[in-house]
């Protein structure tokens, strides 16, 4: 038997096992599902202005559409959190067409954050910090229990929406002291969320989507049966006699069901178990790839033809080559199916360390603000701010998408990591921090700073 590129000796079987089940009165799902299942989408000009919100920030007129919105689901909201003896177990898919609806989750996410803007406007700064607080504890738990990578992924994003409006408060006039102390000790314990997050979606989703499916692909000989299976992800395992038939049966299987959970399971409980403080670029493609590169030079120009093939005809010489290559290689439907099913985890990947690296940010400039409340005085250097508002400089100051620590610009109250690309341009980038800037940048007004401090 042919096994994946890696140490023999890791119990990959173990490392993907189950996780245990919450009790189910513990469970805050259980009380979202009903506002989940009833919440419509937001209507486009909702959408765009709950955006302007968000992206502007506190300002001397909130935007009428986006207030009225919030308070048409603050009823939701109430229920939008995780109560003191809960956690919550986000749901796990059947296989691949059993996935939940969770958009609706990104919606109250963004929701809440407006709130939150709203209540610092009135004046009811208490309440606004409290909510932001709450936000952060209720993502914190579906990150820990996402129940897969969709989950995970719509976890994520409302985990940076709370994150982002954080610095938007810090970046307040009236912001105090107490309010950089209590988020700043929300951050702190939340170290390695998405990280550690990302390892349980990807456990889940081997066992809950891709070993369904591979269970439900036939052991067969059958070529045209093999793909219809892959393309439907085993929805339909057989094609039925009035169906075309291009290339017939070989003379050996093509597809095995243990091999291929292991050609898979063996390099990903490898990388789970390399996850660190830091995302390592390729960590994931440098464990995976030279087995694509080995497979790929096995099945040649035939991979292409069978990923891109439509059911239709295929000119007979063609027909003939692709079953001379398969009967030369080893599982070679399990082979394919791995290849691409595998092929978005760098990504994945990247985007942890990316809210990883945001939520460092907030740490630091909830700290830096703190700084510039207690001395009106800008630090020479990040490290001065060790155990303002629970910052762990070890920790807190490396940037998780690079080799270093965060960039620092004292004169322009300007902190930044080198961004998705590994390479510091100076603090180059628009704040926004989305696409391709070239760092990810988050600064404070000049005007918190004594001039000349």
């Amino acid at each position: 038997m042919e096994v994946a590129f890696g140490d023999a000796g890791v119990n990959w079987e173990d490392d993907l096992g189950v996780e245990p089940e919450l009790d189910g009165t513990r469970n805050a799902w259980n009380r979202w599902v009903a506002v989940v299942n009833e919440m419509a989408p937001l209507a486009a000009e909702e959408n765009e202005a709950l955006d302007r919100m968000l992206r502007v920030g506190v300002t001397s007129s909130p935007d009428r559409q986006a207030s009225s919105v919030v308070e048409r689901w603050v009823d939701a909201l109430r229920v939008f959190r995780v109560g003191p003896d809960e956690t919550v177990q986000l749901p796990s898919p059947n296989g691949p067409e059993g996935a939940v609806e969770l958009s609706p989750l990104r919606t109250l996410g963004r929701l809440s954050a407006a709130e939150s803007l709203l209540l610092w406007h009135s004046g009811q700064r208490d309440q606004a910090v409290a909510g932001m607080v709450e936000l952060l504890h209720t993502t914190g738990a579906t990150l820990r229990n996402n129940g897969g990578l969709f989950g995970y992924l719509t976890s994520v994003a409302v985990h940076r929406d709370a994150l982002e409006n954080i610095c938007r408060i810090a970046r307040q006039s009236d912001f105090r002291e107490a309010d950089a102390l209590r988020l700043g000790e929300a951050l702190a314990s939340r170290r390695m969320t998405t990280p550690e997050g990302l390892k349980v979606a990807l456990r889940s989703e081997f066992r809950t989507v891709f070993a369904p499916v591979v269970s439900r692909f036939p052991e067969s000989a059958d070529l045209d049966d093999m793909l219809i299976a892959v393309s439907t992800l085993g929805q339909v395992v057989s094609r039925s006699r009035t169906d075309r038939r291009v290339f017939g049966v070989l003379d050996e299987v093509l597809f095995n069901r243990s091999e291929t959970l292991e050609l898979y399971g063996r390099p990903l409980a490898e990388f789970l178990r390399s996850l660190g403080s830091s995302w390592e670029r390729g960590a994931w493609s440098g464990r995976f790839d030279p087995l694509v590169v080995k497979w790929s030079a096995e099945f040649g120009q035939v991979r292409d033809e069978l990923l891109g093939y439509d059911g239709g005809d295929m000119p007979t010489a063609t027909v003939a080559h692709v079953r001379f290559t398969l009967g030369r290689i080893e599982n070679p439907m399990g082979k394919l199916f791995v290849m691409v099913f595998a092929a978005p985890i760098e990504g994945v990947s990247r985007t942890a360390y990316v809210a990883e690296t945001q939520a460092r940010a907030a740490r630091i400039l909830v700290a830096l603000r703190a700084r510039l409340l207690f001395s009106q005085e800008a630090p020479h250097s990040l490290l001065e701010l060790d155990g303002v508002c629970s910052l762990n400089a070890e920790a807190d100051l490396c940037d998780p998408l690079g080799t270093g620590t965060f960039g620092y610009d004292r004169d322009r109250l300007l902190i930044w990591s080198v961004g998705r690309d590994g390479i510091d341009d100076g603090g180059i980038g628009d704040g926004r921090n989305e696409g391709n800037s070239p760092d990810l940048v988050w600064s404070l007004p000049m005007s918190l700073a004594t001039p000349g401090g």
